[in-house]
């Protein structure tokens, strides 16, 4: 996956979860917002667990969560985490 896919899963992903941030989403029910793979959510996912940007739970009441305020989570803070630099030269 393209680097710019990446970001933008991450990004509408991210929204999604600032709107309801309460509430737990699967890779599947993410996947199926972004007409895309469970495996790619939980890849790209996986890159901002790292950095701290998400949570992740396992079970029946499993799912991504923010792992802070939205409001503290920049564009910048994303797209270091999918593994692109912020400036090419």
């Amino acid at each position: 996956m393209k680097r710019n896919n990446k970001l933008s899963l991450a990004l509408h992903t991210l929204g999604h979860m600032a709107a309801a941030p309460d509430q737990a989403f699967t890779s599947e029910a993410i996947a199926g917002h972004n007409a895309t793979n469970p495996v790619v959510v939980r890849r790209v996912l996986g890159l901002l667990r790292v950095q701290g940007i998400v949570v992740s739970g396992k079970g029946h009441a499993g799912g991504w969560r923010l792992a802070r305020p939205a409001d503290s989570i920049t564009v910048a803070d994303v797209y270091t985490a999918i593994g692109a630099p912020l400036m090419t030269v």
